[in-house]
């Protein structure tokens, strides 16, 4: 009301190709953040090279968990940021650089938003006991440098995510 940019619309629901209501937004403080990149052309996120997990009511009661805080590894890249530290499937993180883990959800943001090549310790509980981590960022490819490089493929013509 006031005037100032609170988002910058990626994406409008539209059907008929008027508006719906229904609008996807970058928050400006994550816009902010990116300026100086977009200034030299390009986007650098950092990757750590583990697909994740929310943690269930069931989950933290077979991983004998205090609570549902964290973000579940469910599987690590081989050979990528995480797997060379020495994260291993099962792990659940809690903390990322100094900040905590609420949810699964936090942990994509806190990653992407890390700077490439920069070490960071990351806490996490494996069979009831807590770990330090030193890992050191990758870079999160592109989705078409993906495709390029043929790890990505079908033979419908089609990728899904």
């Amino acid at each position: 009301m006031a005037g100032e940019v609170i988002g910058i619309n990626t994406a409008i629901f539209s059907e008929t190709g008027g508006s719906v209501g229904i609008g996807f937004a970058i928050p400006i403080n994550m816009a902010k953040d990116l300026l100086p990149q977009l200034r030299k052309g390009k986007v650098f996120r950092g990757w750590l090279g583990v697909v994740i997990q929310k943690i269930t009511l069931e989950l933290k009661a077979k991983l004998d968990l205090i609570d549902e805080k964290g973000a579940l590894v469910s599987d690590v890249f081989a050979g990528g940021p995480a797997d060379q530290a020495g994260i291993q499937r099962g792990d659940v993180i809690i903390s990322f650089n100094d900040k905590m883990i609420n949810a699964s959800s936090d942990l994509p943001y806190a990653v992407a938003s890390t700077p490439v090549a920069k070490v960071v310790l990351i806490e996490a509980i494996r069979k009831g006991l807590k770990m330090t981590f030193q890992v050191e960022t990758g870079e999160l490819e592109e989705e078409a440098e993906i495709l390029a490089a043929g790890e990505s493929s079908s033979n419908l013509g089609m990728v899904l995510q």
